[in-house]
């Protein structure tokens, strides 16, 4: 019950911490402005993705959650405001000082939506790719983005996923050869599977 508690609190502290980031400046988790993702953006697009986005413009702030046990971590917010993407999580349970690898995943948009929780697995494809975040010492990680996007990223089946360990060395996640059937995950920097842990559903 002691341990319940003190992981009830730090997604509480979590949440606060989305919340206190705002929808303003971008602040990274290591407190330097404007922490802007590189575009890691889903393969095979083209300018003519984009078409359509200039006048869209939406935005959901949702829960992140534990990927085994449904239990609430924290909160992120998503807006997006044409191919302009703000990006802000805060989850909470993690190992202090640990960093993870994160991203957007969705099937392409037309195509059957497969969500984080969906059986049978959750969509592999990444919409976009962010840096790493990294655990504080009470092991609650903030961080805040921005970057550039050819879809809707607020739509049916959409989620921001959590892994287990950082991305190494430049390299990517998979976007398949997954093995992992009750966790799946990607590449860890060419060492494995690395599953993920924490799930924001963002429709």
């Amino acid at each position: 019950m002691e341990n319940r508690n003190r992981r009830v609190l730090a997604a509480g502290l979590a949440t606060a911490g989305v919340l206190a980031l705002g929808v303003g400046a971008a602040i990274g988790h290591d407190g330097t402005k404007d922490h802007s993702a590189k575009d890691h953006s889903a393969k095979g697009k083209s300018s003519s993705a984009a078409k359509g986005l200039a006048n869209y413009s939406a935005q959901r702030t949702v829960t992140v959650r534990d990927r085994s046990t449904g239990e609430v971590l924290g909160m992120a917010m998503v807006r997006q405001r044409g191919q302009k993407l703000t990006a802000k999580i805060s989850v909470a349970g993690l190992e202090p000082g640990s960093s993870h690898a994160n991203h957007i995943h969705g099937e392409a948009p037309g195509a059957r939506p497969k969500g984080c929780f969906a059986p049978g697995g959750h969509s592999k494809r990444h919409i976009h790719d962010f840096p790493n975040i990294t655990a504080n010492s009470a092991g609650v990680a903030y961080a805040a983005f921005t970057a550039k996007v050819d879809e809707r990223v607020i739509r049916p089946g959409t989620f921001w996923m959590v892994h287990a360990y950082p991305e190494m060395h430049g390299h990517k996640a998979a976007a398949s050869g997954e093995s992992h059937a009750a966790m799946p995950g990607h590449s860890h920097g060419g060492h494995g599977s690395n599953p993920g842990i924490a799930c924001a559903p963002i429709r």
